[in-house]
């Protein structure tokens, strides 16, 4: 089909950016200006340039295309259409761990509410800043400054924030794998101040490692320090200050990366809480994480996804305020959103078999003339899952029934992706104790 062997790239061309710098486009190009290309893997170069570009969370949808401008020569085109960047948010969220475990009580003074005033394009170069006010459940004030390139060669960026939070309710201990609260309406029982600030370094398109460091600083009332003396440590105080230092290396070759279909993900990180900077430090451990994920492609319309992960914790007791393992976030084996399982270890595998049922879509609404709201992309999958988990508590078992021992659940359920990044979760599961539900989710999942 082509008469050539090999292509030079003569130049890029790049449509449709009114905010976004070209530079922070041409990056995301698998290939360069003044790079050559052989016919066999122009199409890859293509493909991956625009996943690349997509995957960047700056548009609403990219195209890129080459040109012959001779036998020997190409020009690549891309057009992308942006997203809306500026946001004033409305902050309207549970405080529970999911939604499933909020409906259970329908608890209306857990909700949080407010708004964060988000630009996510600050300057056209993909930095975000953000001033956050919220109010409820849990207050919380504070701004961030997000900057992904600092350097000619965008491989470093830059993150920093400032925050303060305060509650009139906390967790404070867990029994039968259930979390205990202590609730005080005419005052705040909680408080923190968080400082952070953190780096990050991309040299190649796939791989990024992140370093972080931050001063945190917690203070209790008595009531809870009665109702668990070792929730910070075994001195029974009341503040809990401390510096961290956080590391984490990924590696991300996914097609899409908020709902991937293809492609892997490894990831290892490392937490050390308590750094001796200085004296009035007063917990010092240390945590290990990975995580390794598959995303494979049987035929066009069937999908299996695989991943697992693990913490390790230095062989020696944490206070109740760390010893978190399975039930908080993404870390849930589907089956168990009603329970906790704290724990120092833990190795938990999530799998699934998913098929596509409506193909990726898209609305054109006409009568909205903004371009950023009237393209609404959509598609679903249905799936068959499995997970399993192992945590292991060598300190707080007696209330722990599900730790030091396999722990599984399994069912069906579907996904359905859109707007926005949006993937909205139905899932029917059973666990190991014969116990069935529907659950609500938003987020992949895996």
């Amino acid at each position: 089909y082509f008469a050539q062997t090999y292509f030079y790239i003569d130049t890029i061309e790049v449509e449709g950016n009114k905010k976004t710098k070209r530079n922070i486009i041409l990056r995301e190009f698998v290939k360069k200006q003044k790079d050559t290309v052989s016919a066999e893997r122009l199409q890859y170069v293509i493909q991956r340039s625009q996943q690349n570009i997509f995957n960047t969370n700056l548009f609403v949808f990219d195209t890129v295309y080459f040109e012959k401008t001779d036998s020997f020569k190409i020009k690549l085109h891309t057009h992308v259409q942006e997203r809306w960047y500026v946001w004033p948010v409305p902050i309207f969220e549970i405080q529970d761990r999911n939604f499933n475990t909020w409906w259970q009580t329908k608890d209306w003074f857990r909700i949080n509410y407010g708004v964060v005033i988000a630009h996510e394009n600050f300057t056209g170069r993909k930095d975000k800043f953000s001033i956050v006010f919220q109010r409820g459940y849990s207050e919380k004030y504070g701004i961030v400054y997000r900057k992904p390139y600092l350097d000619k060669r965008q491989t470093i960026g830059f993150r920093t924030s400032f925050f303060f939070k305060q509650n009139n309710e906390a967790q404070y201990n867990t029994v039968a794998n259930h979390p205990l609260f202590y609730r005080d309406y005419k005052k705040h029982i909680v408080q923190l101040i968080e400082a952070k600030l953190s780096f990050s370094y991309r040299k190649k398109f796939f791989d990024s490692h992140t370093f972080e460091m931050a001063y945190n600083y917690w203070n209790i009332n008595d009531t809870l320090l009665k109702l668990n003396p070792s929730i910070f440590d075994e001195s029974q105080h009341n503040v809990l200050q401390y510096f961290y230092f956080y590391y984490a290396y990924v590696f991300n070759n996914t097609d899409i990366q908020y709902y991937p279909l293809k492609g892997w993900i490894a990831g290892a990180g490392i937490t050390k809480n308590g750094l001796g900077i200085t004296t009035l430090e007063n917990t010092d451990n240390f945590f290990v994480y990975g995580t390794l994920k598959k995303f494979t492609p049987i035929k066009s319309w069937l999908n299996m996804a695989n991943a697992c992960y693990f913490k390790w914790t230095e062989n020696k007791k944490l206070p109740y305020f760390f010893n978190r393992s399975i039930g908080y976030g993404n870390n849930t084996v589907r089956g168990y959103e009603y329970y906790i399982v704290d724990g120092q270890n833990y190795f938990m595998t999530k799998n699934a078999l998913r098929f596509r049922i409506i193909k990726p879509k898209v609305i054109r609404l006409h009568r909205l003339k903004i371009p950023q709201f009237n393209t609404i992309p959509f598609y679903m999958y249905a799936n068959v899952f499995a997970d399993a988990a192992y945590v292991q508590d060598r300190f707080y078992f007696n209330t722990n029934f599900l730790a030091n021992r396999w722990i599984y659940g399994y069912g069906i359920g579907l996904d359905f992706i859109t707007y926005y990044d949006l993937v909205f979760r139905v899932e029917f599961a059973i666990n190991h104790l014969h116990q069935a539900g529907i659950y609500l989710h938003l987020n992949m999942g895996i």
